[in-house]
């Protein structure tokens, strides 16, 4: 609870941080930004709850994300979650502007144990869909996914190469933020 209900608390950068307890940021009202580039996992539910935070960056992330984590940020946009190898139920339920996912692991898909994760987001059944920014050798393998092949059949989760989205075109760079953001404009 380290933060929780912290109503003054706006951007907040952990440039050494390498875990988050559970109910870290919970209900921090004027929380916007956490960055938190070194991040590698996050240990416990409600960490990131019921806030302001439009954007999630922890691009090194490579742990399982909990359940229930990062649920009802209604203004969440867009999450780097690095690595990330699983992703629980609920994870971002009722984060209704979530429409940008970047997930950088090379190797295999990220595994999405249920559908439920994207509940009441842009990448639900019936949503208006999102984009997933994966390295374009899996894309593939993440349309044909359990769980996540759902959501493609859908058309509310759409696989977009990561490299063609970085600045350098690897799949571990930085964002090219003016080009995601001209595209969902345009």
């Amino acid at each position: 609870y380290a933060f929780s209900r912290c109503s003054q608390l706006k951007t907040v950068s952990l440039p050494m941080a390498k875990e988050l307890g559970s109910k870290l940021f919970l209900r921090c009202n004027n929380l916007e930004t956490v960055y938190a580039p070194n991040l590698l996992y996050i240990a416990g539910d409600q960490c990131i709850e019921d806030t302001s935070v439009k954007e999630l960056l922890f691009p090194k992330f490579n742990r399982y994300v909990y359940s229930n984590s990062m649920r009802s940020n209604k203004l969440l946009e867009r999450v780097d979650l690095g690595f990330a190898p699983k992703f629980g139920h609920s994870v971002f339920v009722g984060c209704n502007a979530l429409s940008c996912i970047i997930l950088r692991k090379e190797d295999t898909v990220s595994i999405l144990e249920n559908v439920s994760a994207f509940s009441e987001t842009h990448f639900a059944i019936g949503g208006t869909g999102g984009n997933v920014y994966v390295p374009s050798a899996l894309i593939e393998q993440y349309q044909q996914a359990t769980n996540w092949s759902t959501l493609y059949a859908a058309g509310t989760c759409i696989f977009k190469p990561l490299e063609d989205y970085t600045i350098d075109g690897t799949t571990t760079g930085e964002m090219d933020w003016a080009k995601i953001e001209a595209e969902v404009s345009a």
